[in-house]
């Protein structure tokens, strides 16, 4: 009988999260620029410190368009 497989067995194959390194890096990142700014700011100032902290570190990204109106 084949054991059964636990989510962290997906989270550590490189074919199944083929992105991994990537989603922790941009995660470490995310977590800096709070740790500096601190909670309670817009989320734009975030945005911001966000894309800079992406540019420096040259990872390509898209910023958020704008908002949908329903």
């Amino acid at each position: 009988m084949k054991p059964q497989r636990t989510p962290s067995d997906f989270l550590s194959s490189p074919k199944e999260f083929p992105l991994k390194d990537l989603t922790g890096k941009i995660i470490s990142y995310a977590i800096a620029v709070h740790s500096i700014f601190g909670p309670g700011l817009l989320e734009s100032v975030y945005e911001e410190a966000l894309s800079c902290e992406f540019e420096l570190r040259g990872i390509l990204f898209e910023k958020t368009k704008g908002d949908i109106s329903l």
